[in-house]
């Protein structure tokens, strides 16, 4: 989990403690599925992404079986279902993309 808490701090250019879709996509830039990722990590849809959205939750999420530990197998794991479960929503047009003053977002439908 040190590993993740060190990028967010590097991406966290203002050092207010969140990340904003612009600091987060500084890294990805060329990422096609950036503004799905961000709205997949920011759980309380505020635009912005906590420590714990982007890091604790993820951690524990990749770590499935509690040891503290993530594989490089656990995270590709992880991301792979993130990608597919977004590619998935993608197709069935259950997202789209707006944009949102300085930032796009990604929102669902309900």
């Amino acid at each position: 989990m040190n590993e993740l808490t060190t990028i967010f701090t590097q991406r966290d250019t203002d050092g207010n403690g969140k990340l904003s879709y612009v600091e987060f996509t500084a890294h990805a830039h060329d990422n096609p599925m950036r503004h799905d990722l961000f709205n997949y990590f920011d759980k309380n849809k505020d635009g912005f992404l906590t420590k714990e959205e982007m890091v604790d939750n993820n951690y524990h999420a990749m770590d499935h079986n509690g040891d503290n530990q993530v594989s490089r197998t656990d995270f590709d794991h992880y991301y792979t279902n993130i990608i597919h479960h977004l590619l998935q929503q993608q197709q069935h047009g259950q997202i789209y993309l707006s944009q949102n003053n300085e930032r796009d977002l990604l929102f669902q439908y309900h």
